[in-house]
């Protein structure tokens, strides 16, 4: 209850003063407190809002972080050809930035997507990057990455067989961050079969 009582304040005091950086962040602020309030479709207005702004001021970090915030969204509300178009966006700018925890996470994403549009295993192999680059750079998933994650390689070991899966955890691991960004980005919302053969 402080929490919302801080973002509260400093959402009106931003307004208040007219300052494109203090409203960013408090649009920024206030879309992560619709987040946890499940109100999805309020936190993608903020955070598009926060994302214009930081545009705007030329701080391309954390306008990165805001739209990225926007692509998780879609995301998880099955929009997946706008989601897939704004992650490769932010994968890009995480990378330019050297912020390699976040571009774990994207490909992360990229491998959740790849699963729902029926490619399992691109999406075994950019798990498993994603898990390399988090072990080289000492990252923890946060608990509901975590649990994202769990769901996503039970249902991998569920529909592919033990041989592909140990076959494409291997490829996984020994892709070069760029191989494994490259592979993210060839992923497309056109429901095409992976052909490879299980």
């Amino acid at each position: 209850e402080r929490a919302r009582t801080m973002i509260s304040d400093s959402f009106e005091l931003s307004d208040i003063l007219g300052n494109p950086a203090l409203q960013a962040l408090a649009y920024h602020n206030r879309g992560r407190l619709e987040v946890v309030d499940q109100n999805l479709l309020a936190a993608k207005e903020w955070f598009t809002k926060a994302a214009e702004l930081y545009s705007q001021i030329r701080d391309f970090a954390l306008m990165t972080i805001a739209s990225s915030e926007v692509a998780h969204i879609l995301r998880k509300t099955g929009e997946i050809p706008g989601a897939l178009e704004m992650y490769k966006k932010t994968i890009l700018g995480f990378q330019e930035s050297g912020i390699l925890s976040a571009v774990a996470h994207q490909l992360e994403c990229f491998a959740m997507i790849a699963t729902q549009e029926g490619l399992p295993a691109q999406a075994i192999n950019l798990v498993y990057a994603a898990t390399k680059i988090r072990e080289q750079t000492q990252s923890l998933r946060q608990p509901n990455e975590q649990a994202e994650i769990d769901e996503l390689l039970l249902g991998l070991e569920n529909s592919v067989s033990e041989n592909s899966l140990n076959k494409e955890r291997t490829i996984g691991n020994q892709l070069t961050l760029d191989d494994a960004i490259s592979l993210a980005l060839s992923i497309e919302a056109d429901k095409q079969p992976d052909r490879r053969d299980y």
